[in-house]
């Protein structure tokens, strides 16, 4: 078999360690893609291989900017490509897809991106994570040594959890590198772990961390390997949440743990530390749970059966793209006419070309040499067609062959910062031909309403001036592990090389973190100055009244105790309720119509029996309506325009629910229901028995509801009979407690 991939030749990598070790055959090729030099080189090894074995299987985990790929079959018509993609949470749209294109059978771990595959017109194969269990496995007569673990490099919300724990006193241990650059860490920090060590650590833990957020993007979560390495070993396990365990079979309190936010993470430490015989329970359950389903023999079983029994198992449905090629004269380029799925006209830029280019799937211009070739339009196209596209960007090489440099633009960067795409050239962009009709061969100046879509893979060279490949690098230019390419360029004396390299790292820093951090305060300074003193913005104005006045901690602020009882109108997905149970511990009853987030609010309390969720609306009567789901501004009201989702929801009664409880009082009812909150109010102020039961009204008034301020003014009167103002932001929050 051959294996071709990134840091295969690290005998502790990831591929090494689980796929290679589990399907391997012991005489296979091994290829390391950052140690060879070129795609000549590697099709050279290959071409040596092959005149001693009779081999039919690649296993490709595709990683960065591979230019073999594209070519691969061609040269090697008698291989099969499996190729695996290990980033699919965030990297299917900008990278994978297209890479997809060119294989025999690829795999994604996420299911949720099966039917985005489709809708493309290609077929994946579903192979969620997996382990090696004769590399990860328990061992026998470990102590419990450590109380909790973490290993792992620091980044992201990593960082700011592990230091919250060590803040609150949990005894703690991190192992990875990296950590030792973190005053607060380092104390706490066990250096790198071979994987034996690995073994120790895990089985001598009471409680095994595991953080599923992605380096790429901190919002977004994916379970990976080490979620199913840590039950292996027989460890008990404490993650943040993800929908996709589901897929996995894994159940919060039977065979892993879950925590939500901050304090529920602390909490649920704590209790495990506590609850020795729950804690085996669940590891013990873990394991045996793992061992029968999450093997890689069995997911690679899965794998050769449907290439045996499909042969090209990758099955896409393919159709035409007409393209136009915009050339200046005397540029140099390696497009042709013949290709299977392109249909392309090339003409000269200075021509009159204009007439039917709305019918073209995809339009280029090239004003530079470049080796843009059908390949790369055949990407473009298929990427711009299937997102409906006004344009799409494509990644391309600057610099000579022996010196060139990767221009990476990512697409989190660059719809964070719209602007930056002006600094790309045309050249790697290709417009719809709707777009083009309209506006012509260039963006506007204005482009949040462009809608864009980017290919991270870089199938071309763009021949610039230096001053623009210069500029490009600063912003945009990807070095592999610049420490120690920085180290090589001193070392060997490329003092010139060494000095461009740091600035563009300095540069791109800048950029992502702090240069992006001030900008958006000083946007917020200007927006504010403008809101209150240009605009007289009363709305505005209150709004930052309530954030310089401490507001937020307000909400929060009430004489409660474990036994008080809340009554949160209108959850969304929980923020209230997890303040409510981390500040006092107390009974909550929490109401959120839409079936998402009451499943959110269900999942993250599921294991506290003072949170009660019912999916339902807090209203006058008994019954059905239409809302438009739309996040945080969910509501019953407004929505005419299309743009929010509707679903049917059941309200019910609040008069009728609190007495048919039996609460002799409810301490705090909070009320955020986007508009309905003038007809609920109204029906309890109504009932003198029930108004009379509830000591705290926090409640939020909108104002897009017709009469709005009438209504509030008439409901702040006949409350004020019962309740006395505590502090009130008109249309904000405001809070009443009940008079003595």
């Amino acid at each position: 078999m051959i294996f071709i991939g990134p840091e295969l030749s690290d005998p502790h990598a990831h591929f090494v360690t689980n796929i290679i070790a589990c399907i391997g055959e012991g005489d296979d090729l091994v290829i390391d893609l950052y140690k060879v030099t070129s795609k000549k080189e590697l099709y050279e090894q290959i071409t040596e291989h092959l005149r001693i074995h009779d081999e039919h299987i690649v296993i490709y985990n595709a990683y960065e900017d591979e230019d073999f790929f594209i070519g691969f079959k061609s040269q090697f018509p008698g291989l099969q490509i499996i190729t695996v993609f290990s980033d699919d949470e965030w990297r299917h749209g900008n990278y994978d897809r297209y890479l997809a294109l060119y294989t025999d059978l690829f795999t994604i771990a996420v299911k949720g991106n099966i039917k985005v595959y489709k809708k493309y017109g290609i077929e994946p194969f579903y192979m969620p994570w997996a382990c090696n269990p004769h590399m990860f496995y328990p061992l026998s007569g470990q102590s419990k040594t450590i109380d909790v673990s973490f290993i792992g490099t620091p980044y992201g919300p990593r960082l700011e959890y592990i230091q919250f724990l060590i803040d609150n006193g949990i005894n703690l241990q991190v192992y990875g590198r990296g950590w030792g650059k973190y005053p607060g860490i380092k104390k706490n920090w066990g250096g790198f772990l071979s994987n034996e060590k690995m073994l120790e650590v895990v089985s001598g833990s009471k409680i095994n961390l595991n953080f599923l957020w992605t380096s790429a993007d901190k919002e977004r979560c994916m379970i990976k390997a080490r979620t199913l390495e840590i039950s292996a070993c027989r460890g008990f396990q404490l993650s943040n949440d993800s929908d996709e365990f589901a897929n996995y079979g894994f159940v919060d309190g039977v065979n892993i743990a879950v925590f939500h936010d901050k304090q529920d993470f602390l909490e649920k430490i704590q209790y495990y530390l506590n609850h020795d015989d729950e804690r085996e329970s669940i590891r013990y359950k873990a394991y045996e749970h793992v061992l029968q389903h999450h093997t890689w023999e069995k997911r690679f079983h899965g794998v050769f059966g449907r290439l045996d029994n499909n042969g090209a198992a990758t099955l896409k449905r393919q159709r035409n793209y007409r393209i136009l090629v915009l050339v200046r004269q005397g540029v140099n380029h390696q497009i042709t006419l013949d290709h299977q799925y392109l249909d392309i006209r090339i003409v000269d830029k200075n021509s009159r070309w204009a007439d039917g280019v709305a019918d073209m799937d995809g339009v280029m211009c090239l004003n530079h040499d470049s080796t843009v070739n059908n390949n790369s339009l055949y990407m473009m196209a298929f990427g711009l067609s299937s997102d409906q596209s006004d344009v799409i960007a494509a990644n391309f090489y600057v610099g000579s062959e022996n010196n060139r440099y990767w221009i990476r633009f990512r697409d989190i960067l660059m719809e964070r910062k719209r602007s930056l795409i002006h600094k790309l050239p045309v050249e790697c962009l290709m417009f719809s031909g709707i777009f083009v009709a309209k506006y012509g061969c260039k963006l506007m100046s204005d482009t949040s309403e462009h809608r864009v879509s980017y290919i991270e893979y870089p199938s071309f060279w763009l021949k610039l001036s230096y001053y623009q490949s210069r500029k490009l690098r600063l912003y945009f230019c990807h070095h592999r592990n610049p420490r120690q390419l920085l180290k090589e360029l001193i070392l060997n004396k490329r003092f010139t090389n060494a000095f461009s390299l740091g600035v563009d790292k300095m540069w791109q820093k800048l950029l992502k973190s702090r240069l992006e951090d001030r900008i958006g305060a000083i946007k917020r300074k200007l927006r504010k100055w403008y809101d209150v003193y240009i605009k007289h913005d009363q709305k505005r104005i209150t709004y930052y009244k309530y954030l310089d006045e401490g507001g937020e901690l307000l909400r929060s602020d009430y004489r409660l105790t474990k036994e008080a009882l809340v009554i949160d109108v209108g959850g969304y997905i929980g923020d209230f309720v997890a303040e409510m149970v981390r500040k006092f511990d107390c009974r909550v009853d929490v109401f959120e119509p839409v079936a998402e987030y009451s499943a959110k609010i269900r999942r993250r309390f599921s294991s506290n029996s003072k949170v009660r969720v019912v999916q339902a609306g807090f209203g006058v009567s008994e019954k059905h309506e239409f809302i438009n789901v739309e996040g945080l501004g969910s509501s019953v009201f407004g929505g005419e325009g299309g743009a929010a989702t509707k679903e049917k929801i059941r309200v019910i009664s609040a008069v009728d629910y609190i007495m048919s409880q039996g609460y002799p009082m409810v301490d705090l009812m909070k009320i955020n229901i986007e508009g309905g909150e003038y007809e609920l109010l109204n029906s309890i102020l109504d009932n003198h028995d029930l108004v009379k039961k509830i000591r705290y009204f926090q409640i939020q008034f909108h104002d897009f509801v017709p009469n709005a301020q009438k209504m509030r003014d008439e409901i702040r009167k006949k409350l004020s009979d019962t309740h006395k103002l505590m502090w009130d932001f008109p249309f904000i929050w405001e809070s009443w407690e009940i008079k003595e």
